[in-house]
């Protein structure tokens, strides 16, 4: 259970502010807990994660700041990314925080300052990325590859023949097609898996109607989502939240990609992760939009027992499949 943190009026207090997406402030929940572990007071401001507050052990996650609370803090920093860096943007504080420091200014006005955080490699996740600058750019001298998340009171993967599945994102070039999802659970199904969609409020009307009660469509909030997450065997997923969600819970992940090599920085990237992409990198035009098709369930069902088998050398109970099937690996080199 978490026990907060004790404040010392010496600390620097700092806050966080990630942008709107659940993805990406479960990301920074990274950078916050490595400040933490270096002597600063974090909070991070983010109306979603500020629901997961209990999992966090040394930072703090509240409800979006107002401008008017900004005096409460010594420094507010807006966290955002871009294909090339991550922007930390001081647009409040007195005195810049010594880890900034050492970083490069990309751009500066009358009411904040900007600092470019490079990507060390565009071949690893984000999350990887960031781990990486830690130490090596801003130069903390504690560094961990966590959340500092606390030791939570559910069991871990109790439902290990379970997947989630969340067939969405917020941009409909990232997801694949309904009936290709509805093809993978019933392939999953067939070999003993249990699929369950998990769905965002706005979401479970459509997808009530392509499910046509065959699978489970779950009405969770965000804190009943992590728990389901965290009590499933897997996680299925266009490249959104809940991916990063369940990763960072120590969930496997298959991340279902549109195009080989799009923004794989972006995967989940805490716990083992597979990725899924059509071979072909067609790029015309509006091709983009049927580039989808391209990917079919048999594709990904390879790339799921790929991901299975790996968990079967290191688990101790395998899903049924990996016995009885001996299903051929996919070819994770194709470009």
């Amino acid at each position: 259970m978490k026990q907060e943190p004790e404040a010392d009026k010496n600390m620097t207090k700092i806050a966080l502010i990630p942008h709107p997406g659940l993805g990406d402030a479960i990301v920074v929940q990274v950078l916050a807990h490595n400040l933490s572990l270096n002597g600063y007071q974090v909070h991070t401001h983010h109306q979603l994660t500020s629901t997961l507050d209990r999992y966090f052990a040394s930072s703090t996650a509240l409800p979006p700041l107002e401008p008017h609370q900004y005096d409460a803090y010594d420094s507010v920093i807006h966290v955002s990314a871009s294909k090339q860096h991550l922007h930390l943007e001081l647009c409040h504080g007195a005195e810049i925080p010594s880890f900034l420091r050492h970083i490069a200014i990309a751009r500066q006005s009358a009411t904040s300052i900007c600092y470019a955080l490079p990507h060390h490699s565009p071949n690893q996740s984000m999350a990887e990325n960031i781990f990486a600058s830690l130490k090596h750019t801003l130069k903390l001298k504690t560094t961990e590859k966590s959340h500092g998340l606390v030791d939570l009171d559910f069991e871990y993967r109790k439902s290990s023949m379970r997947v989630a599945i969340h067939p969405t994102s917020s941009d409909i070039a990232k997801n694949w097609s309904p009936h290709k999802y509805l093809q993978l659970a019933e392939k999953l199904e067939h070999i003993g898996m249990q699929p369950h969609f998990v769905l965002s409020p706005t979401e479970q009307k459509f997808w009530k109607e392509v499910c046509d009660c065959r699978f489970p469509t779950p009405d969770l909030s965000i804190p009943e989502l992590a728990k389901f997450l965290y009590e499933s065997g897997y996680f299925i997923g266009s490249d959104s939240g809940p991916g990063h969600l369940a990763s960072m819970l120590g969930v496997p992940t298959l991340t279902i990609f549109p195009r080989k090599r799009s923004n794989y920085q972006w995967r989940p990237g805490f716990a083992k992760n597979v990725i899924a992409a059509p071979a072909s990198r067609l790029s015309l035009g509006k091709a983009r939009y049927h580039r989808r098709s391209l990917l079919s369930a048999d594709r990904v069902m390879q790339y799921f027992m790929h991901l299975a088998e790996e968990e079967y050398s290191i688990n101790t109970a395998p899903i049924p499949a990996i016995k009885l099937l001996g299903t051929k690996k996919p070819d994770l080199s194709v470009s």
